[in-house]
């Protein structure tokens, strides 16, 4: 015989289902967000800690930016007469492929500092003309690593002057080649010791000019002639054609020459002693300044 549930009863009955139903799904709420938990934990861990060998000034440096510098430390190594193979030699392999990676990126920080972007293939020179550039046109900034600035500036030397006296020292009689090895700045002075054989046309007017208007043995005026992008003075002996060609067509005209040449200096370029400023200047205080971290162990010593 069967027995009817009141309706008391079935209630209760459904409010327990529900209870457990709910229970049901909180407990698998909260399973679900532990495994999310669980993976994002390691996640983090295999993207901080597997593969970040150091921290510097919070930046973290990986592996896989470490690795790009192990060639060049290796060298530097074995230039400092550490032996490759000896736990020495390892590790200051790792700590200097480590630095690098971490300056480079303290570099690229700077360098978004000063508003600047680059695009995703800019080398490291890239971003270094782009701060000197950025800085070099901002005297405030600039006056940051003013107490980087040499002080040996190369000292322009009174090159004029120097060609009058070479000059009057030859007319007076001193040995013309002499002079020529000392004070010439002919670039083709070693490849021609004897002199130069030429026809017309083939130098400059001026020179072929003085070299014609000169008898065999005789000393030239200063002839002026910008060469490279300098100004200089020629002094010409005129001397018979050391190296006459034999397919010499007859009737031709042949001269033969010594000379000493002596230029002006190069112009003084100052920004480029402001540039070297530059990055002497942010190295040296950023490199004093890195904190490490170190998980080198796991970083491999060759590629």
């Amino acid at each position: 015989m069967k027995v009817k549930k009141s309706k008391l009863a079935i209630k209760k009955d459904t409010q327990t289902t529900e209870t457990s139903i709910s229970k049901k799904t909180l407990l698998t709420c909260v399973a679900i967000v532990l495994v999310v938990a669980v993976i994002g934990t390691l996640l983090m861990i295999w993207q901080f800690a597997d593969f970040t060998v150091a921290r510097i000034n919070n930046i973290p440096i990986r592996h896989s930016e470490v690795a790009r510098e192990i060639n060049a430390s290796m060298s530097e190594a074995m230039g400092q007469g550490l032996l490759p193979g000896t736990e020495t030699f390892d590790r200051f392999v790792r700590e200097d492929a480590v630095r690098h990676a971490a300056l480079e990126k303290l570099f690229m920080d700077y360098a978004r500092q000063l508003g600047l972007s680059f695009s995703a293939g800019a080398t490291m020179e890239d971003v270094e003309r782009g701060v000197i550039s950025a800085i070099l046109t901002d005297p405030a900034a600039f006056g940051r690593y003013a107490d980087y600035m040499t002080d040996d500036f190369p000292v322009p030397s009174d090159w004029e002057a120097t060609a009058a006296d070479v000059l009057a020292r030859a007319r007076a009689g001193e040995d013309f080649d002499a002079l020529m090895w000392e004070y010439s700045q002919d670039p083709g002075l070693v490849g021609n010791p004897d002199g130069y054989t030429f026809v017309p046309g083939q130098f400059i007017a001026a020179f072929e000019e003085a070299t014609r208007n000169l008898e065999y043995g005789e000393i030239s005026d200063l002839v002026w002639a910008v060469h490279g992008g300098r100004q200089g003075y020629h002094i010409i002996k005129r001397i018979p054609p050391p190296n006459p060609p034999a397919n010499l067509e007859e009737g031709a005209e042949l001269f033969g020459a010594k000379h000493i040449l002596i230029q002006e200096d190069a112009p003084l370029d100052v920004d480029t002693f402001r540039a070297q400023a530059i990055i002497t200047g942010f190295w040296a205080k950023v490199d004093t300044g890195l904190r490490t971290l170190s998980a080198l162990d796991r970083v491999p010593v060759s590629n």
